[in-house]
């Protein structure tokens, strides 16, 4: 599960560096996927007694909401760091998450 929203997070933000009318909601997608494959892991964080990225999890949900809404609004300073986002993202999934 945790590779196909890895999948659906690359997909989503290759997509919204395309110029289209959807592109909002591309990257709506793309954050979204990202914060629930940080949610998927926190069993495994915790695990390891490791407290700070199920932090990390838990306080990314109110800052998922004020990205989307300022995406719905199309916001451009946060257009601008979906962009950057997606750019970074992108460049690092095929060697941090795809094993050769």
């Amino acid at each position: 599960m945790e590779a196909l929203l890895v999948i659906i997070s690359c997909v989503a933000f290759f997509a919204f560096l395309l110029p289209h009318a959807y592109r909002k909601y591309c990257a709506m997608l793309g954050w979204t996927s990202i914060i629930a494959v940080l949610f998927l892991q926190i069993p495994s964080f915790l695990s390891e007694n490791n407290f700070f990225y199920p932090s990390i999890a838990l306080l990314s949900v109110p800052f998922l909401a004020i990205t989307a809404r300022l995406l719905w609004q199309e916001n451009e300073a946060v257009f601008q760091l979906s962009r950057a986002a997606a750019v970074a993202f992108l460049v690092y999934a095929p060697f941090g998450f795809f094993e050769p």
